[in-house]
């Protein structure tokens, strides 16, 4: 019987320890939306998970019918660098999250087209 009531406690204690794990991302996780601006203006939108990877999309005020989609991410420290795509045209984004709000800079990839973003966490 005591045998018993050792397994069971230790399995109890490696539950605890090991179902407790926290996410080194947790500051930065969910969704946060902001806008571009500079050679083109418009906004955007990403999902942040529990393993700092991103996924979003960002929509032109040029070509407000077309959405750009991407992904990214955003290290422990919250250094974000992310790309979306739509036919071809690459635009990235890097930045540095900081609390809810987070900034940075975007060019697209392979032409003259830069400027700075801004967001908030939803």
């Amino acid at each position: 019987m005591k045998f018993n009531k050792a397994i069971l406690a230790l399995f109890t204690v490696s539950t605890l320890l090991f179902s407790c794990k926290k996410s080194e991302y947790k500051e930065y996780e969910g969704n946060w939306s902001g806008t571009y601006t500079g050679d083109d203006t418009g906004s955007w939108t990403i999902n942040i998970d529990d393993e700092g990877k991103a996924e979003g999309t960002a929509v032109s005020d040029s070509v407000p019918f077309f959405t750009f989609s991407g992904e990214g991410e955003i290290s422990k420290s919250g250094a974000v660098d992310a790309t979306v795509e739509l036919f071809g045209n690459r635009i990235r984004f890097v930045g540095q999250a900081s609390g809810n709000s987070m900034s940075g800079t975007w060019n697209h990839i392979g032409e003259d087209f830069e400027g700075t973003w801004k967001g908030k966490k939803n």
